[in-house]
């Protein structure tokens, strides 16, 4: 367990390092890795208000919640270039969020305790994400065809 964690723990710098590197903005690297961490946080809040504690598959399953946070994250805070591309990255993160949460909320009805803790994390953690990269959008991506006006901030 405590190497999983440390493992986690360098990819987490790694993966830090990479987005603050790409997106030049240490205003957006803040808001992306916060919405991730909080989605994450949700799942595993909800796995201990369902008093099941965290298994290794649990710690496994939150890096997909990671994944996954990430990308609904990256694409809301992607400057659209219209009302027309806005509406294209809704609808998209949408289908790929409400796909997830169906497949990963059928394996949470599991009888096995083992499917269905990852499935409930996973879940847990997609819908999460989900409501924090859509309703807590990143303010460039807000005003429509603009991006960051200072990138170095």
């Amino acid at each position: 367990r405590a190497r999983l964690l440390t493992a986690f723990a360098i990819a987490g710098v790694l993966i830090a390092s990479l987005l603050a590197l790409v997106s030049r903005s240490s205003r957006r690297t803040l808001w992306l890795l916060g919405t991730v961490t909080a989605a994450m946080a949700l799942s595993t809040a909800a796995a201990q208000l369902l008093g099941r504690g965290l298994s290794l598959f649990d710690l496994v399953s939150l890096a997909l919640v990671a994944g996954l946070g990430l990308d609904y994250a990256l694409f809301y805070s992607a400057a659209a270039r219209g009302a027309r591309e806005a509406r294209a990255f809704a609808q998209a993160v949408t289908l790929c969020a409400a796909s997830s949460l169906l497949v990963f909320g059928i394996l949470s009805l599991s009888s096995v305790p083992l499917l269905r803790g990852i499935g409930l994390t996973v879940a847990t953690g997609v819908l999460g994400a989900y409501l924090l990269a859509r309703l807590g959008r990143y303010p460039a991506a807000a005003t429509e065809g603009t991006s960051d006006a200072n990138p170095s901030t």
